[in-house]
């Protein structure tokens, strides 16, 4: 789940809009 809370932090707005895409 490390990679899910880095693309988080460096992409908030894809995480926003696509929360359960990765």
């Amino acid at each position: 789940m490390s990679n899910a809370q880095n693309f988080k932090s460096r992409k908030p707005a894809m995480s926003k809009a696509e929360p359960g895409t990765i």
